[in-house]
């Protein structure tokens, strides 16, 4: 068989397939409701047994896990890249039920679904946040056609984003809204509400790493909070992986709670962003001896990132084994192969226990003589 695309008309077919064990996420509620562009394909138009809901590169499956055609017919399409562009290299499946999660292991050859455990915090109606005041040359500005003329160069495209929704829209505000740091005339930070469903919106946020430590988060996710929540939404959810550290402290010092933990997997099509996210995957959990088993599957390509990012993460595996000897042995292995990332060495949780030794002093010294260059985000 091969996957049926339903029209928008033949949405209300696959509700029922939407179990007690299943979390109805808000993409799926957008998809559903027709307010958002989105894919559900389905084994049967008709009678659907199972189901996959696709925003962009965010999928949720539903229905019946033990579906073995609709299951043969999602292989094929994954691996052909139907429905999902061939430009796409990765898929981000939401909080599966654990019979689904075994599904997720097979549908792409030699790629094992990289597990993230997420927290989602929430705020309501009624919930106000003090804004401290701005740093020295700081400006919060609400994001509309005036901040073009307050930026050099391109607009982050969050937040160009954010102004094409607004523009098509006679309700702007039930679309999407957001504030920016303005530096200057760089947009140094900002948050976004770009997802809105029955008064129900998602936020992100996004500090350039060149302002991050100035507490630009707080500020700009305050603002936004507090504007969306004075101008008609009742709920605002601020998803963030378990692993993220500083987003999940902003939360709590937004005054946010915790609403409920989910599980994320994530499918990568290219050799490179698998290897290095599962690399990291397992840093994050402390699962050091599975960062040296993919990291030296890594040194041992041809490839000179994989080799950089490779001698990185088994140097951060060692720290956090707290043998600071291989540990500097590596990430010096890793600068002479290239790595120059600065923001990875720093914000490596496992390598806070290096930080304030001479050897840490020679190696920021090392890295902050190679030009810089781009590296693909953990």
């Amino acid at each position: 068989m091969t996957l049926q695309l339903l029209s928008s008309q033949q949405y209300p077919r696959i509700k029922s397939l939407f179990d007690e064990s299943m979390h109805s996420t808000l993409y799926d509620q957008g998809i559903l409701a027709g307010k958002y562009p989105g894919k559900v394909l389905v084994d049967d138009s008709e009678q659907p047994r199972s189901a996959i809901l696709i925003k962009d590169i965010w999928c949720h499956l539903i229905g019946d896990p033990n579906n073995a055609s609709f299951i043969s017919a999602l292989r094929h399409a994954l691996t052909e890249k139907q429905f999902i562009g061939e430009k796409t290299n990765v898929l981000f499946f939401m909080d599966p039920t654990e019979a689904w999660r075994k599904v997720l292991k097979g549908l792409i050859e030699n790629r094992e679904p990289i597990e993230t455990p997420r927290y989602v915090y929430v705020t309501t109606r009624g919930h106000q946040i003090q804004i401290p005041p701005l740093p020295d040359e700081c400006r919060l500005v609400f994001i509309d056609e005036a901040i073009s003329s307050l930026v050099d160069g391109e607009l982050p495209d969050d937040v160009q984003k954010v102004l094409d929704l607004r523009k098509r829209s006679d309700a702007p505000d039930e679309m999407g809204f957001g504030y920016a740091a303005i530096y200057g005339r760089i947009c140094a930070a900002w948050s976004v509400i770009d997802f809105i469903v029955e008064k129900v919106g998602e936020i992100r946020l996004v500090t350039d790493s060149r302002y991050r430590r100035r507490g630009m988060a707080f500020l700009t996710s305050a603002m936004t909070i507090n504007y969306g929540l004075a101008h008609g939404l009742d709920q605002i959810d601020w998803d963030v992986a378990a692993s993220n550290i500083g987003s999940i402290s902003t939360a709590k010092k937004l005054g946010l709670t915790l609403l409920r933990t989910t599980k994320e997997y994530t499918l990568i099509f290219p050799e490179v962003g698998y290897l290095i996210n599962l690399a990291w995957s397992h840093l994050d959990g402390n699962r050091f001896e599975q960062v040296h088993v993919v990291a030296e599957r890594m040194i041992n390509s041809n490839k000179e990132i994989l080799i950089q990012y490779g001698h990185f993460l088994i140097g951060a595996a060692w720290a956090g084994l707290d043998n600071s000897t291989k540990a500097f042995d590596h990430l010096n292995k890793a600068i002479d192969a290239g790595f120059d990332d600065t923001s990875e060495l720093e914000g490596c949780p496992s390598l806070t226990k290096l930080h304030g030794m001479p050897e840490w002093k020679q190696i920021m010294e090392r890295i902050e003589n190679i030009p810089s260059q781009s590296t693909p985000a953990s």
